[in-house]
């Protein structure tokens, strides 16, 4: 009924428990084992891991995004060895989109003292592919940080049915490397 393993990575405990005929505690102990996965698979989540290529990153994030069911974009904010300082959810929004002020994701960027950004966004359709208004949030969001003096490293989509990276299409001047992906 969930389709699957990822499927199930979206769906609630109550939920869980009315599809499966089972207690709560059964339900939430299913649910336990699917976080643990999700979490085994995104691999470590701290300060300091390597995001110095596009491959990186979109294997990093999807994990993290995957089982969304609105739209969430973040922005990893990268030190000058492009190495992760943190990062931040800076918009979350329906099915088939979100708002994104710049300001949110740069005024993260400068109180940290970040080299460089990623933004990153998950598409819960499952299709990778940008809208029109992904290039023109890409666009904007890298320009202002070439004002800032915090270049957007890439932009990504990430989605079940795969990720889409700015930067390894060579749409953005201040890109991460593209030789690792």
């Amino acid at each position: 009924e969930a389709g699957g393993l990822a499927g199930l990575a979206g769906w609630s405990v109550r939920r869980i428990a009315k599809a499966a005929g089972i207690g709560m505690g059964a339900a939430s102990r299913v649910a336990a084992a699917v976080e643990v996965a999700h979490r085994i698979e995104a691999g470590p989540w701290r300060p300091g891991i390597l995001l110095d290529c596009p491959a990186l990153v979109m294997r990093h994030y999807r994990a993290v995004l995957r089982g969304r069911t609105q739209e969430v974009c973040l922005a990893a904010l990268l030190n000058s060895r492009h190495r992760l300082i943190r990062d931040v959810v800076v918009a979350t929004g329906g099915l088939t989109q979100c708002i994104v002020e710049p300001r949110e994701v740069y005024g993260h960027a400068l109180r940290d003292g970040a080299a460089g950004i990623v933004v990153v966004h998950n598409h819960p359709s499952g299709d990778p592919e940008p809208s029109a208004d992904d290039a023109v949030l890409c666009r904007r969001l890298a320009e202002c940080g070439t004002v800032l003096g915090v270049p957007m490293r890439d932009f990504i989509v990430v989605a079940v049915g795969g990720s889409f990276s700015f930067a390894s299409k060579g749409l953005l001047d201040d890109a991460l490397p593209r030789a690792a992906d």
